[in-house]
């Protein structure tokens, strides 16, 4: 029977090796690739990648205080804002999120989200 880290373990050997096979990709090139280069739509996204970044630092503080499913809430209604979804795709994408995990943790997996 797989323990505990059998899906660590593949992801992980999956991830390193993807890692090792860009690495070896990225030799046989020979420098004919910018990875650094960044076009006009890189840029553009900067900001709401940063703002993500920051919003799931807040969501994980915000965490402590209020109960997980008010936060993910809030967390997400935050983050469909920031990538302007329109409000009712907002809400309802919200909402089935929410009750997903709800149901996927709490009523199936028996987990609580408390710490």
């Amino acid at each position: 029977v797989p323990g505990a880290g059998f899906f660590p373990a593949i992801l992980s050997s999956g991830v390193i090796l993807g890692g090792i096979g860009l690495f070896f990709s990225g030799l046989m090139a020979k420098g004919s690739f910018e990875y650094f280069h960044l076009d006009e739509e890189q840029k553009q996204n900067i900001r709401p990648f940063f703002i993500t970044i920051i919003s799931m630092l807040v969501f994980m503080l915000l965490w402590k205080f209020v109960d997980f499913f008010v936060a993910m809430a809030l967390f997400c209604l935050f983050l469909n804002k920031v990538y302007k979804r329109s409000w009712k795709f907002n809400i309802l994408f919200t909402i089935g999120l929410v009750a997903g995990i709800y149901v996927a943790f709490t009523i199936l997996l028996k987990i609580q989200f408390d710490l």
